[in-house]
């Protein structure tokens, strides 16, 4: 019975790793507007503003989800981002904002910048590092707290429960179109953990059973 639902299980994780793999093949991820090709306007505005009245301008203009922030530290100018923005666009967006805050900036001063798409890895590469470390030490610990269950095997468990914690993951950002993004990495963090707190407790029962065998 146990083996038949160990099948099962096996058997679903397979089939969600694949479904992720042909879709990001295919379709690829969602991102982040912040981390795909866009388009970005910054504004000096020289004055105080609210970032909620800027945004609505945008988005009212554009028709579409824009990000509006604010840049200098002064918080006197403001960074407007979204898929595309062309020149009318800017204009318009410049106008309304001229006539919301009383100012005189001209549009034609103001160019539209094009941003390339961040690529995934760029986005992991800050915690790969200690990511590679920690895994290090968990391995040695693992290896050495639970040796009588053949290092191997402890070793081998170990790495292929962490490569299929995060494959899952993924798999499930792209089956689910889960933007990828600022939560995207505590989310795979958040999996390790759980996955490494998953083996321990195997690790634990077997090594439970293991010393009842010898008694």
């Amino acid at each position: 019975m146990k083996e038949h639902k160990n099948k099962i299980i096996v058997s679903i994780i397979a089939i969600i790793i694949l479904v992720g793999i042909i879709i990001v093949s295919t379709v690829g991820f969602k991102v982040n507007l912040k981390y795909h090709a866009n388009k970005k306007i910054e504004i000096n505005m020289s004055k105080k503003f609210e970032l909620d009245d800027i945004k609505k301008i945008a988005s009212d203009v554009l028709d579409e989800k824009v990000i509006a922030q604010k840049v200098e530290i002064y918080e006197d100018a403001v960074k407007i981002v979204a898929e595309e923005i062309n020149e009318e666009e800017k204009n318009e967006i410049v106008n309304k904002i001229n006539e919301k805050y009383e100012l005189n900036i001209e549009s034609n001063e103001i160019k539209v910048e094009e941003v390339a798409n961040a690529r995934i890895r760029d986005l992991v590469k800050p915690y790969f590092t200690p990511f590679i470390v920690l895994t290090l030490v968990i391995l040695i610990y693992m290896v050495l707290r639970y040796y009588r269950l053949n290092s191997f095997m402890v070793f081998y468990k170990t790495i292929l429960n962490t490569m299929v914690g995060q494959a899952i993951t993924f798999s499930l950002f792209a089956i689910f179109r889960i933007e990828i993004g600022f939560l995207t990495v505590p989310i795979a963090i958040v999996t390790y953990i759980l996955t490494m707190m998953y083996l321990a407790k195997k690790f634990e029962e077997e090594s439970d059973e293991l010393k009842k065998e010898e008694e």
